[in-house]
Order: structure tokens, then C-alpha cells, then sequence
């Protein structure tokens, strides 16, 4: 006898499969999906008890009960069997059939390596694609093309899609692509860095970076080997056979996996035409798929294109292509186009000059490169290198700090058209250091706005240079038979070997020397120049010390103890994190040890700019004048008095003084109508005066005034009664340029401060925040004094 029961699968929309022989029910339900199992009690026998329906899962699970549902926990293929009993209890009769379950999205990793076709929302443009979701083999193969040395143009995206999974980890966040790059010619650069860090350099290296290079390397690359995604879950809504996913959850809709995306980019310093082979692997060994497994229908039921398997993998094919020289290049260390924007005189820098291309990434497939004197000939892969000074000489020529002026080499270039070069070539850079001692007592000249210099084919500017030095190269490069001269410019600040416009703060005026002498009273101790002078100055400093002197270090710790230790605004870092740790804030951990002067600079350095230097005033009424002012600020701002012929202009302020109420005003004049004869008149001999987009006088005698004007005056008198009982006069603006900044931490009347001679310059902020500006200047000075170098 056979009783047929029902299995019914998905949700909203379902459908019911009727089971009548042991056999595998292909019913592709999906990991999770609730299926309910049931059958229809009116076909049971009489002699069947109808309360007792027990159905077993795998042998293992028992569900009692009409319609009672299950929830597959992983794929694969699982035996269902329903038992009955007799009115006695007694087992009759079981029926039994198999059900396969798979996941409907397959783990899988898809590159692509252009912008266009990149979709803004990763699920709906392509999760619903069977070739991506239920793609059988999970792995993707692509091409791209890179120039060497060179980061792609368009980052590479990687787009992971990954289905429920039972592991907690692996749910929903945290997943990770493992990246590796095989075939290539070069090294890994972060395998080899930790045991080639002097001489990587010199060998091409490949490396994946989140960033890549801005032109002229204006970008710090970040290098990686494992590439974090974004998580976005992804919902199924599905009736048994057909699907649709999206990433919004629904009534009818269950949580069916995750998807995915970052970029990357990717730089192979070696030629290979027949192609790098970029890896993209994803491990999710922890899924206990193979306990779940069931006699040999496994096989049967999953050969047919739905592989169950643990891992997810991708593959792009990198052809890596010839690249073009364009100009020379200055690296610190030889990995990047970083040479110092500033450098100290009287030190000396390492240098690697290399060729570089358009976009600034150094090329290593070349030959070295060999500096040469600068009365030598240049020759195939030599190159020549001078630091010149920006200031004029009195010919009109650039000053030569060292060696000799390029001028003679004329710089050209032209683009190359050469044949596969010598990939195993090592890199192809002249090493050498540069030693910056122009004058050990030259006269610093301040900053320059914009310096811009050409050399043949090279232009390059830059505003707001400090004592300007300029890196000139030129060389000639030949590679089968071919050469061309390309050449290379840089400009730099070049800065005595102390500190520039210093800044000192508030209470960093201390002199104790001078203090102890003001106790002395015995002519014994006052005359005891020594002891004061030398010994005492000696110990702990004058007015003329470094603020971490001893005495006014010791000092400034008094007078400034609130603002140093409560101020959230101004006080110290360790004193920072304190007032954070009262409220339980948790922030980024800076608070480390560093040497007293360089502590001094991190404290000052932290404050926001304009805290630390205060702003200008904007008082512009100082109009009264009493014996308790010097008579050197009194009535600042009261200009030239006005009669009646005066003309005044609109937005140009004046000052009226009431003779009975002893008290001045300011008005701003605007422009007016030309309404009586006076002003007509002044209009007819005036045609400048007039404003051409109002129609009236932008320009007017003062005797003109009519009592429309809101200047605050009676309107129910004449002119002439006006002129008796108030003076006119114009306003004379606050020249903030005579004033120190207001409410800053550094003081400005402090000699040591020597950037008080810029306090008010407009390009101030610019010149102390930049690269290579005066914040840099200060750390920069103080870690090569620490270390010796300075």
C-alpha cells in the first residue's frame, strides 16, 4: 500500500510536491528555508491511528505531528521517512524519499578590472545571473593590461558573493580575499621587505595597494595581501523552483546570504607579455558540509553542475607591458618620488636618482643609471645632478649651491619606440648623497609665493617656498640602440641648520638669571658677574634660552598649569588623554614618549591652528580720547574731520560726534538718489560718480545730506543746524598689522618669536600646514638634532 505525504517548500508563494515511492526528489529548496511536511489524514486506513504521525530526518531527527516543519541546516541530499501506527501504537508501514537541498547563490568571486562595469548595486545587476550565482566551477577568469612599474589606471573590483552560512563568522561580516600574484619575474614586495630592507630597491618587486599612485606620486601607496569587503545581505524570495533575489527584506523573503566589494591595484615592476596570474582566494573551510552527507545519492544528485565545495577563487590575467620614460626622479629610499620637501643646511641626504614615467612610479627594466661630474660628457645611462638656489644673482643667473650649473646640457625628449628590454636588468638608479652646505652663515630670505622653473620640456611651479633650492637633473638614457635626454626639476625649501620663525608660548619668557640677580642686594653678589652670567645661565638659562631650559621649563609649568592640564582646548597631550579617561572617551593612542623638545612641539603642535595663534582684532571704534591713554593709541580710529565740500564715498565709513551727548557713532553711507539740485549738479560735473546698476551717486558731497539718509540724525532740522551740533569725520580702519594676534597661546611680544613677522600675512596658514611648511619645520629640525645629524 502506498500513502502518499506532502512536502511543501518556500514561503509566500509555495509549492507542494506530492511523495508515493522512495525516491530522490529533485525540490531544490534552499539552506534555511522552512519546509513543512504533511499529509492528508482522510487517506490513512481506519485501522490507522491518525494522531500518530512521526516523520524522521536522516535517521536522526524525529518531528511528531501533522504539518510540522523543518529547516535544512546546510546543503545536501536528506532521507525523509513517515511512520504510522495502528490503533494499538503499533509501527504499520514507513515511506520514505530523498530531498536535495543547495544553496541558491554559490560562493564566488568576480573581478572586474573597468570602471564601466562596475553597478552601483552589486545584488540586483548581477546575484539574479545564474552564470555568476550558480556558476558551477565558482571561479571567474579576466585579462587586463598594466604598464610595468606602473599602477593600473582603473582599480581592479573584486565583487563577493557568499550564501548563508552556518559558521557565525561567516554569516554576514568579516570576509576577506586573500590576493597573490604568480608567474611574475619580480619579488613580493611584502614577503622580501622584512629581509631585503636595504637593497628591495634594487630589484622589481609586484604589490597590491587599496590606493594607488597619484600623478607625480602625490599618494602614499598602502601595500596589502588580503583585501577586506564591504558586507551587504542579500534576501530570497522563492517558490520551490524559481527565485529572485534582493538586497531588501521582505514578508515573503528569507536572509539567504551576503554580498560584497573592494578595489584594489595592483604594480609589477618586471615585463612579462605573457602575463602575471593574479589569484583571488577565499577560505570557508569552517561549513561542516560533509557530515551532513548521505549514502553514495550524494553523488548523484550533485554531479549535474552543483559541486559542493569549500573554498571560492578567482583569477585575473595581468599582461604587463613596456612603459615609457618621461622625466628624471628623486626618491629618498628609491621606492617612491619622495625626496624631503625641505632639507637643513650643513647635512646630507641619500638620493636615488631614477627615470621615471608619466604618472611619477620609478621603472626598474632599464639600465643603472651613473652619476657623473658635471665637466664630464654625458654618455648612454649616465646623469648629472646639481642643486641650484632660486635667488638672482647679480648677472640675473640662478646661485649655484653645488656642484655647477646644468645649462649647458640642453634637456630634450622624445617618446620611445623600442623592442622588449631586459626585464632582469636590476633598477635603474644612480645613488648618491647629497651634501647641503651651501654657507654655514648664509642669510635665510623668507618665502616665496610661487617659484616656477622650466628646463627644455620640463615646467614645474610651487607657492609658498621657504628659501627656495632647486634639484636639477639631466640625463641620457640608450636601450637597444636608442637614446633620448630626459631631465628632472624639483624644487624644495632649503632652511639654516636652526630654527626658522620660531614660536614660543605665553610664559615662555622666563629669565632666571635675571630674576636672581633683581634678589641680589649685597654689592658682594651684584658684582659676581661670573656667578650670574655664567654659572647660573649656565644652569638653568636666561631670556635668551630654549623654552625647555631648566628655568623656563620649570617656570611656564606654574603660570600655565590650568590651561595645561583642563583646557580641552590648549592643554598637553598626556593631559589630554587624562580629561578623556575621567569621561571614558575613547580615542586614538598617541600618548607616547618622546624627547622633552619634541614634546614641546607635539603639545604646541596639537592645538588647532587657530587657537594656537590667535585672530585679529576686530575693534575699529577707538574714538575717545582721556588722560589714561598713551597718547600714542588714542583715537585710533578717528580719521580726517569732514566739512562741507567733502565728498564721501559709499561703504566707506564715517564717524559723527554729538556735541550734547558727548558721544561718537559710525555710519556706512550707500549709494543715493539724485533727488535735489546739489546733488544734480555734482552728478552733471561728476559722471564717474555714478553708479550704473542703481542709478544714483556712489560718490557725494557731504553738504548734500538729506534727512532720508537714516545717518541717526533729527529729521526735522536743517543742514546748517546739523553742522552746529555734530563733527563729521571719516573712519580710520584698525591697521591689525600693528596689533599681536589675540587669544593665542603664542606669545607674540616674546623676541623669540620670530614668526611674529608673519602673524598677519594672509597665506600664514598655508605656509605653517603644508607639506614641508612650518609644523614640519619644527618636527623635522628637532629629529635631526636628536639624532645627531643636525
Amino acid at each position: 500500500m502506498s500513502i502518499p505525504f506532502n512536502i511543501t517548500t518556500g514561503k509566500g508563494t509555495t509549492l507542494t510536491r506530492e511523495v508515493n515511492s522512495n525516491s530522490v526528489l529533485y525540490l531544490s529548496s534552499y539552506t534555511g528555508m522552512p519546509v513543512k511536511l504533511s499529509v492528508d489524514v482522510d487517506n490513512l486506513p481506519s485501522s490507522y491511528k491518525k494522531e500518530f504521525i512521526v516523520f524522521e530526518i536522516n535517521n536522526k531527527f524525529l518531528l511528531k505531528g501533522n504539518n510540522v516543519e523543518f529547516n535544512f541546516p546546510i546543503p545536501g541530499v536528506y532521507k525523509i521517512t513517515m511512520y504510522n501506527a495502528d490503533q494499538n501504537g503499533e509501527r504499520v508501514e514507513s515511506f520514505t524519499t530523498y530531498l536535495t537541498s543547495f544553496n541558491y547563490i554559490t560562493d564566488t568571486i568576480v573581478p572586474q578590472s573597468q570602471v564601466s562595469t562596475i553597478t552601483n548595486n552589486i545584488v540586483s545587476n548581477s546575484a539574479n545571473n545564474p552564470n555568476l550565482c550558480l556558476n558551477p566551477y565558482r571561479t571567474i577568469s579576466n585579462t587586463g593590461l598594466w604598464f610595468a612599474s606602473a599602477y593600473n589606471t582603473y582599480p581592479v573590483h573584486l565583487i563577493r558573493y557568499n550564501t548563508w552560512q552556518l559558521c557565525p563568522s561567516l554569516s554576514a561580516i568579516d570576509y576577506n580575499i586573500n590576493l597573490y600574484c604568480d608567474r611574475s619575474k619580480s619579488v613580493d614586495y611584502l614577503k622580501e621587505k622584512n629581509y631585503y630592507t636595504k637593497n628591495l630597491l634594487n630589484y622589481p618587486i609586484w604589490q597590491f595597494t587599496t590606493d594607488g599612485n597619484l600623478p607625480n606620486g602625490g599618494q602614499r601607496p598602502t601595500f596589502i595581501n588580503t583585501l577586506s569587503t564591504t558586507s551587504e545581505n542579500i534576501y530570497l524570495t522563492y517558490d520551490g523552483i524559481t527565485g529572485f533575489v534582493s538586497t531588501t527584506s521582505g514578508t515573503n523573503s528569507i536572509f539567504c546570504g551576503t554580498s560584497g566589494s573592494n578595489y584594489f591595484y595592483f604594480k609589477d615592476d618586471s615585463i612579462n607579455f605573457s602575463s602575471d596570474l593574479l589569484y583571488f582566494t577565499q577560505n570557508l573551510k569552517d561549513i561542516p558540509l560533509t557530515n551532513y552527507l548521505i549514502d553514495n545519492k550524494t553523488v548523484q544528485a550533485f554531479s549535474q553542475n552543483l559541486p559542493i565545495t569549500n573554498t571560492s577563487s578567482a583569477t585575473l590575467s595581468a599582461i604587463i607591458t613596456q612603459n615609457f620614460p618621461y622625466s628624471i626622479g628623486f626618491s629618498y629610499n628609491g621606492l617612491v618620488d619622495n625626496f624631503p620637501t625641505s632639507i637643513f643646511n650643513g647635512t646630507e641626504y641619500p638620493i636615488f636618482i631614477g627615470i621615471k614615467d608619466i604618472f611619477g612610479n620609478f621603472l626598474k627594466y632599464y639600465p643603472k643609471l651613473t652619476l657623473v661630474s658635471n665637466s664630464d660628457p654625458l654618455t648612454a645611462n649616465t646623469v648629472k645632478v646639481a642643486l641650484l638656489s632660486a635667488g638672482n644673482s647679480p648677472s640675473g643667473a640662478p646661485n649655484i649651491y653645488l656642484p655647477k650649473d646644468l645649462s649647458t646640457y640642453q634637456i630634450s625628449f622624445s617618446t620611445y619606440n623600442l623592442d622588449a628590454v631586459d626585464v632582469d636588468t636590476l633598477s635603474s638608479f644612480a645613488v648618491t648623497t647629497l651634501s647641503a652646505d651651501f654657507d654655514p652663515d648664509f642669510n635665510f630670505s623668507g618665502f616665496f609665493n610661487n617659484i616656477t622653473i622650466s628646463a627644455s620640456y620640463l615646467t614645474t611651479s610651487r607657492s609658498f617656498t621657504f628659501n627656495p633650492g632647486i634639484l636639477s637633473a639631466t640625463s641620457v638614457i640608450s636601450v637597444n640602440g636608442v637614446t633620448n635626454n630626459i631631465g628632472g626639476l624639483n624644487i624644495l625649501n632649503y632652511y639654516p641648520n636652526n630654527t626658522v620663525y620660531n614660536i614660543n608660548k605665553i610664559n615662555e619668557d622666563f629669565d632666571y638669571t635675571g630674576t636672581l640677580k633683581s634678589y641680589a642686594f649685597m654689592p658682594s653678589l651684584i658684582n659676581q658677574t661670573d656667578l650670574f652670567d655664567y654659572f647660573f645661565s649656565y644652569i638653568a638659562g636666561d631670556e635668551s634660552s630654549s623654552p625647555n631650559e631648566f628655568g623656563k621649563r620649570v617656570y611656564e609649568k606654574t603660570p600655565n598649569f590650568v590651561s595645561n592640564t583642563v583646557d580641552l582646548d590648549v592643554s598637553n597631550v598626556k593631559e589630554l588623554y587624562g580629561l578623556y579617561d575621567e569621561i571614558g572617551y575613547e580615542s586614538k593612542n598617541y600618548d607616547l614618549v618622546f624627547p622633552s623638545n619634541l614634546q614641546r612641539y607635539i603639545d604646541l603642535l596639537s592645538i588647532s591652528y587657530n587657537k594656537l595663534i590667535g585672530v585679529d582684532t576686530g575693534y575699529n571704534q577707538n574714538y575717545y580720547s582721556d588722560g589714561n591713554n598713551d597718547s600714542q593709541f588714542k583715537q585710533t580710529n578717528l580719521g580726517t574731520q569732514l566739512t562741507n565740500t567733502s565728498i564721501i564715498s559709499a561703504g566707506q565709513n564715517i564717524v559723527i560726534y554729538q556735541y550734547f551727548k558727548k558721544k561718537y557713532y559710525t555710519i556706512t553711507p550707500t549709494i543715493v538718489p539724485i533727488s535735489t539740485d546739489l546733488l544734480s549738479a555734482y552728478a552733471s560735473n561728476n559722471p564717474n560718480a555714478l553708479d550704473p546698476t542703481f542709478g544714483g551717486l556712489s560718490a557725494y558731497p557731504l553738504s548734500g545730506y538729506q534727512n532720508n539718509w537714516n545717518w541717526g540724525l533729527p529729521t526735522d532740522v536743517q543742514w546748517e543746524e546739523h553742522t552746529d551740533q555734530n563733527e563729521f569725520y571719516l573712519q580710520t580702519p584698525t591697521d591689525v598689522t600693528s596689533l599681536n594676534k589675540l587669544e593665542s597661546v603664542v606669545d607674540w611680544d616674546n623676541f623669540l618669536t620670530t614668526l611674529s613677522s608673519l602673524q598677519h600675512n594672509e597665506d600664514l596658514y598655508t605656509l605653517f600646514n603644508e607639506e614641508g611648511g612650518l609644523a614640519e619645520q619644527y618636527f623635522e629640525n628637532e629629529l635631526r638634532k636628536g639624532v645627531g645629524l643636525l
